[in-house]
């Protein structure tokens, strides 16, 4: 076979095939052109749905970073918006809210007298979870669990607060945060506090008063000798000359 009619037979083969292509398309066409314009469609929607969560989740972090504690004014609506910002989808956001917010908590314990237990039990269902969570980055991890210590410390359970202090300060996943120097000191000082039972609206016993030895007790004496005692004290009558008008006195019988 020389190449002209080689030539002829795939010429007619490529003709061949395009006839049927398009009669397939003539037959199938707006069926097929439907198909790419749904694909083209979830894909757009898909791309644009990505983009907006993006945005908002960015919108979230600008929320978290606005929020604004102080250590002397109440929180109450800082606090709401951390509590809103705590239960977010994005699990990078939610644990930085988790850790403000609990520290957020402790802090407005220190001024709200009356909600501080409430405030503090907060706090540590916060950071326990946040210090519990496998998956959260070590250093977020670490800090939460400094956090739940200081609460267990107000909580006068100061034995949980030392494991989580041993915690941080021996376990592998926290060996390269910074706070195992600081959880290291913490542990082996906190049992050597001395737990104070405060009385409400009473204010705290001064530092000095928290550990001092009780003093002993005073030595019991004779009647005979706080008779004595008591008479030296008194100046005696004897040999003194009685004022103009007044009588003496008899001097009293042993």
């Amino acid at each position: 076979m020389d190449a002209q009619t080689r030539h002829s037979l795939k010429t007619n083969e490529l003709g061949e095939f395009l006839i049927e292509t398009r009669d397939y398309l003539l037959g199938r066409g707006r069926y097929t052109v439907m198909l790419v314009v749904a694909v083209v469609v979830v894909a757009a929607i898909a791309f644009l749905w990505s983009s907006s969560a993006k945005r908002a989740i960015y919108a979230d972090w600008q929320r978290l970073t606005a929020v604004q504690l102080s250590a002397e004014a109440d929180n109450k609506v800082a606090l709401d918006e951390l509590r809103a910002l705590a239960g977010h989808s994005d699990a990078g956001l939610r644990r930085f809210a988790q850790l403000r917010l609990g520290m957020g908590l402790i802090r407005q314990s220190e001024v709200d007298a009356t909600g501080r237990a409430a405030l503090i039990d907060e706090a540590i269902r916060t950071l326990k979870g946040l210090y519990e969570d496998g998956a959260a980055p070590a250093n977020l991890s670490a800090a939460a669990g400094i956090g739940l210590a200081t609460a267990y410390e107000d909580q006068r359970d100061l034995a949980a607060a030392k494991a989580i202090y041993d915690a941080l300060a021996t376990q592998e996943r926290f060996k390269a945060t910074p706070y195992v120097t600081i959880a290291a000191a913490r542990a082996g000082d906190v049992l050597t506090l001395t737990p104070v039972a405060l009385v409400p609206g009473l204010p705290p016993p001064p530092a000095s008063a928290v550990n001092a030895p009780a003093a002993p007790p005073a030595a019991s004496q004779p009647a005979s000798a706080a008779v004595a005692a008591s008479g030296a004290a008194t100046p005696s009558t004897q040999g003194v000359k009685p004022a103009d008008g007044a009588t003496a006195a008899p001097a009293a019988n042993p």
